[in-house]
């Protein structure tokens, strides 16, 4: 199943390319500047990278259908998976926001005493969250924090070597835990509690719907590099360095300037397909995938907008009992956006677009013959999310953007029903480079 599970790998790709190319072309680097100047406008946040182990012990209660027809029963192996991380500290230390990458799936693997072959697979998504230090974090001090997060997550199943149902766990979870840093090292570990894991109801056949049960609690431990690529701007700010940087760049013509951005970027659907509830009820109501979403655009300094090109492709495929279904979505937008207000650099903004969306779907269904829809719309669209800006003149910054499309839905000739494609997108990270100063510089 290409889903956002199996598509992690580009994340993970991605992000050490974007560290280094951060850290190698930034021109100083500093982590946690904040503590004897609160609220300075060049200490608002420091970015990090790090790695953690996480735990998850064994329980639940699995459930699957064996070659007699019989339900059957079964525990979840102790799971243990290394992650990334990639966030900011944010508000002089007292918020991080994050996301956080677990590559890998893992498996219980068992034959059981009627000879039924199981392979039950895990695997987590990218949990993008935020967590609250209600005493700011300092080096060579302990500090609590608490923490929320959307946690998206697949299980599914194959028995006797027939892929069985992929169960959808987009859940809340909290977590509550202590750091502890030293020089521009993190060390992190917490608890951490998923929302709703009881009861799912969850089919073991195509009409056999059950009820199962997937381990809630899970524990982490790692450690996190800090560094700031804005706090050497103050004393520049003081003597009227960055004054002078905007007026060379006025001059150069580059306070507007074409931009380029990536990062990755989190595409599910909002809400179940009629089509395959109508008639595929056992199939994962909401399709997930990570994308890569460059953007070419045209940021306007004097009204502090942004227009922008936006192209996304997202793919994704399920298979259950039989039933394989493809889905293609890829987009070219046009989006334009104002910002409100600067807070210290952060910046929120919200706009609107309109995009090309071509979408198609497959599927086929055992020994049936092939049932194919495709279709061109243009679509509208909202966009929202901030950008930190801390000097006004930065070459490259960090964005953060939510999209929602309404009525990305194709009909399928075999019911007459909508079948509902990825519509709501969060890239939490990404990278913009502002061209026209990036080249004033060299």
């Amino acid at each position: 199943m290409k889903t956002i599970f199996s598509s992690a790998r580009f994340i993970v790709s991605m992000i050490p390319a974007i560290c280094v190319m951060m850290l190698t072309l930034a021109p100083t680097l500093f982590a946690q500047l904040y503590v004897d100047s609160a609220n300075a406008r060049y200490r608002f946040a420091q970015m990090y990278v790090g790695v953690d182990m996480q735990i998850q012990p064994s329980g639940g209660d699995l459930v699957y259908q064996g070659l007699n027809g019989s339900v059957s029963r079964a525990q979840m192996d102790t799971r243990i998976a290394p992650r990334v991380t990639v966030g900011g500290m944010h508000f002089w230390g007292h918020t991080d926001f994050f996301i956080t990458i677990s590559p890998f799936q893992t498996s219980t693997r068992f034959t059981d005493a009627a000879g039924n072959s199981v392979n039950a697979m895990y695997q987590a998504g990218v949990e993008t969250g935020a967590r609250v230090y209600p005493w700011r974090v300092e080096r060579d001090k302990i500090r609590p924090f608490v923490g929320i997060a959307w946690q998206p997550g697949m299980y599914r199943q194959t028995v006797n070597g027939e892929d069985g149902a992929s169960l959808n766990l987009d859940r809340t979870t909290l977590s509550a835990g202590a750091t502890f840093q030293t020089g521009d090292v993190i060390i992190e570990g917490g608890a951490r509690w998923m929302f709703n894991m009881n009861d799912m109801e969850y089919y073991a056949g195509r009409s056999e719907k059950t009820t199962m049960t997937l381990p809630s609690a899970a524990f982490w431990l790692g450690a996190k590099y800090v560094f700031d690529t804005t706090v050497d701007m103050e004393e520049r700010d003081k003597r009227g360095g960055l004054e002078r940087h905007k007026k060379y760049f006025e001059k150069k013509g580059a306070m507007n300037t074409f931009t380029i951005a990536i990062g990755p970027s989190s595409v599910w659907t909002a809400s179940p397909s009629p089509h395959n509830e109508a008639k595929y009820p056992f199939l994962n109501p909401r399709n997930a995938v990570v994308v890569a979403d460059i953007g070419v655009g045209y940021y306007l300094h004097d009204i502090d907008a942004h227009l922008n090109f936006a192209v996304r492709s997202m793919n994704s495929s399920q298979r259950a009992f039989g039933l394989e279904q493809q889905l293609t979505r890829t987009t070219i937008g046009l989006e334009g956006y104002k910002y409100f207000f600067d807070y210290h650099g952060f910046m929120p903004f919200l706009g609107a677009g309109i995009g090309v969306d071509f979408l198609s779907a497959t599927q086929r269904d055992r020994s049936e013959d092939a049932v194919r829809a495709a279709e061109t719309k243009f679509l509208p669209y909202v966009i929202t999310g901030w950008d930190i800006r801390p000097s006004g003149v930065e070459w490259f910054l960090l964005r953060t953007n939510v999209r929602y499309t309404p009525n990305v839905t194709l009909t399928m000739p075999n019911t007459g029903s909508a079948l509902r494609l990825q519509d709501l997108e969060i890239n939490f990270i990404q990278l913009v480079i502002n061209i026209n100063r990036f080249l004033a510089l060299r």
